[in-house]
């Protein structure tokens, strides 16, 4: 019996918490595409913490580079992220979020701080 009730009391739980991991952007969804050699094109990406941002298409390879540009970042885990330049909340294309030392993205205007590190870009 108590098996029971601890199934029951905490399905519902699980169930109703499952809304909160799935998130929807706010950015408008833009073709992604990008190509960089890192030894010549992005050496900053060659250390763990370093970061190159990209805002023009190159034409030549056909690149798409989201809605207001890629952030590529080297992530501490060795791994490698591209995350979309607008800040979720200012939606616009023009308004950049701008990297850091830190591992850190922060917007210029509403001043939120995005974590980079691990490649979650939490908040």
């Amino acid at each position: 019996m108590k098996k029971r009730i601890f199934i029951l009391l905490v399905v519902p739980l699980f169930v109703a918490g499952c809304n909160g991991f799935i998130w929807e952007s706010s950015i408008p969804e833009r073709a992604v595409y990008v190509e960089r050699t890192l030894l010549t094109e992005a050496f900053e990406l060659l250390s763990v913490g370093g970061y190159k941002t990209i805002t023009k298409n190159n034409k030549k390879i056909n690149e798409s580079v989201g809605f207001a540009g890629i952030l590529l970042f080297h992530g501490y885990n060795d791994e490698y992220f591209a995350f979309d330049l607008a800040c979720p909340y200012e939606l616009n294309e023009n308004v950049k979020v701008e990297p850091n030392t830190m591992g850190q993205a922060v917007c210029p205007i509403c001043g939120s701080v995005y974590s980079l590190g691990w490649g979650t870009g939490a908040l």
